[in-house]
C-alpha cells in the first residue's frame, strides 16, 4: 500500500493557491491516476485490491482535510504570510519516505561490496590455480565471465525491487 497521505502532502503544499475546489480537482485527478495505474500493471490486480488502495487514498484526502480545517482558523488570525498548517506537512512529507529509502540504500550498498567480495575471492583463488598449472588463464577469464554474466542480472533484479520498495508505486503521470 502506497503512502498516499505524503504525496498528497507534498502536492499541497506546492500548490499556489488554498483553494478548496483546486484541491478537489488535485484528488480526483489522483484517484483517476491511480486506478488507470493500478489497472494497468502486469500480473492484472483484484478488484478488492484496488478497492482497498482506492480506500487508502480516500482516508489520505480526508486526514488531510481533516488537518487544513484545523489550520484554516490559525491562518485568517495570523498577520505573518507564515502559514503552520502547510509547514507542518512539508515536514512529515519530508521525512515520510526517508526510512525506506534509506534502508534501501544501505542494503543495496551491501549488496555491492558482497559481490565486489565474492568476486574478487573467486578470482585470487583462480590465480592461484593458474599459478600451480591446475587451470589455464584463459579458463579462469571464461570463469570470470560466466561469473559476471550470471551477477549481473541478479543484480538488476535485485535493484529494481529495491527500488519498487523505496518508493511508491504508483508513478506519476506523464
Amino acid at each position: 500500500m502506497a503512502d498516499y497521505y505524503s504525496v498528497l502532502a507534498r502536492a499541497i503544499v506546492n500548490l499556489d493557491t488554498q483553494d478548496a475546489g483546486v484541491r478537489q480537482e488535485l484528488y480526483e485527478r489522483a484517484r483517476n491516476i491511480i486506478v488507470a495505474e493500478l489497472r494497468r500493471q502486469d500480473p492484472k490486480i483484484s478488484a478488492l485490491t484496488i478497492t482497498r488502495e482506492q480506500a487508502a487514498l480516500e482516508t489520505a484526502i480526508r486526514r488531510l482535510e481533516a488537518e487544513l480545517q484545523q489550520t484554516a482558523p490559525k491562518r485568517t488570525t495570523e498577520s505573518r504570510p507564515n502559514h503552520p498548517g502547510k509547514l507542518r506537512i512539508a515536514e512529515i512529507d519530508a521525512l515520510g519516505n526517508m526510512p525506506k529509502a534509506l534502508a534501501a540504500m544501505l542494503f543495496g550498498i551491501a549488496y555491492l561490496a558482497a559481490i565486489v567480495g565474492f568476486s574478487g575471492v573467486i578470482y585470487l583463488r583462480g590465480l592461484a590455480l593458474v599459478h600451480a598449472d591446475i587451470i589455464q588463464y584463459p579458463i579462469l577469464l571464461v570463469v570470470m565471465a560466466g561469473l559476471g554474466c550470471l551477477l549481473v542480472p541478479l543484480s538488476r533484479t535485485v535493484f529494481r525491487k529495491l527500488r519498487v520498495y523505496s518508493r511508491s508505486p504508483v508513478p506519476a503521470a506523464r
